[in-house]
Parts: C-alpha cells; sequence; structure tokens
C-alpha cells in the first residue's frame, strides 16, 4: 500500500470520527466489531445499554443484514461502528491492527446494505479505544447482566 493512499484513508477516518453527531435524543446502535462476536448496545442521547451478541460467522453481509434488522427494531437512525485507533488517535494500517481492517470492512459492507434497504440510516465510525477496559469496569460496578462484547459497544 503506498504512503500517500495511507495518508488518505487515515484522513479520511479521522474526519468521520471528529465528525459523529450526538444529538440528544436520536437513537443510535453501538457496534463492537470483534473477529469471534460483535457486540450491541443502543442509546438515546446519553443513556447507553447493552442489547445483545451475534456470533461472528464470517459473512459480512449476513452480519451487516442482521445489525440493521436491530437497529430497525430500536428504532434506530445512526449506528456507530468502533474502530480501534492506536494511542495517538490515528488508524494505523500495519499487521498489528489487524481487529482496525476489519472493522472497517464490516462498515464498508454495512452502509452499503444501508444503502440498499434503509437509505436514511446514517453509518458512522467512533473511536473505541479503551473500550473492553472500561466495559470491564462498568460491569464491575454497575449492575448489569450481559456480555462484554455488549458492554463494550455500549
Amino acid at each position: 500500500m503506498t504512503c500517500t493512499l495511507m495518508i488518505f484513508i487515515n484522513l479520511c477516518i479521522l474526519y468521520l470520527v471528529k465528525t459523529a453527531s450526538f444529538e440528544i435524543n436520536r437513537a443510535r446502535i453501538g457496534v463492537d466489531y470483534g473477529p469471534r462476536v460483535i457486540g450491541i448496545a443502543a442509546s438515546i442521547g446519553s443513556d447507553t445499554r447493552p442489547l445483545r451478541d451475534i456470533k461472528n460467522c464470517g459473512n459480512l453481509t449476513a452480519i451487516a443484514t442482521k445489525t440493521l434488522d436491530i437497529a430497525r427494531h430500536q428504532s434506530a437512525t445512526e449506528i456507530l461502528v468502533g474502530v480501534p485507533l492506536d494511542k495517538d488517535g490515528v488508524m494505523s494500517l500495519h499487521v498489528r491492527n489487524f481487529n482496525g481492517r476489519l472493522c472497517l470492512m464490516f462498515a464498508t459492507v454495512l452502509r452499503t446494505v444501508c444503502t440498499q434497504f434503509a437509505p436514511d440510516m446514517s453509518i458512522r465510525l467512533v473511536d473505541e479505544r479503551f473500550s473492553t477496559r472500561e466495559a470491564k469496569i462498568r460491569l464491575r460496578l454497575d449492575d448489569y447482566f450481559c456480555s462484554l462484547d455488549a458492554m463494550s459497544a455500549a
């Protein structure tokens, strides 16, 4: 991959992460995409709750369709897909950020599915650095009975 292409991709990701809209009372679905399990959470404003997990079957179209169905069921108008950025806030396309590339591929397929079946649904990339660490703390402190993946999405 050329240096120019990597710079362009980083700029696009930073733009998408920084422009994620957070209007009050807007229903959203959060997605924590993982190689084995995808965590799903729902939110309205600042009230966020874990919903469920989806087993990663490897079929991105099927997972995207199921995610869209969950978003419709929750009356969501936006789906936020977490992307693991490096500590300096930049998406690295090196081997060490393999999960980041998986998240980007999933977000691309999700956007394609939404364009076909729900053109008004917004797809946003958000910085998910430290979301698993925060989820572990929330699970210990709060009264939630859910998976770590669903809590990470929240």
